[in-house]
């Protein structure tokens, strides 16, 4: 069982998938709920997010094995 799958069954974890191009909508989830975006996708770089939101850029191979 990986790290994630362990914090989402223990309710220390609570994540959206959202398959398609919807950055604006992403960013403006993350300064919403106040927290990270985990994405491949550089494009959000561009946005300006709060100091207690954030990017974590995964690499492709990983970024595939999270979606699975």
């Amino acid at each position: 069982m990986s790290c994630l799958s362990q914090l989402e069954r223990n309710g220390i974890l609570h994540y959206c998938f959202i398959d398609g191009d919807a950055d604006s909508v992403i960013a403006g989830l993350a300064r919403h709920m106040e927290c990270v975006i985990m994405s491949n996708d550089t494009d959000f770089l561009l946005y300006d997010l709060p100091e207690n939101c954030g990017l974590i850029l995964l690499d492709d191979e990983l970024a595939s094995k999270i979606i699975r």
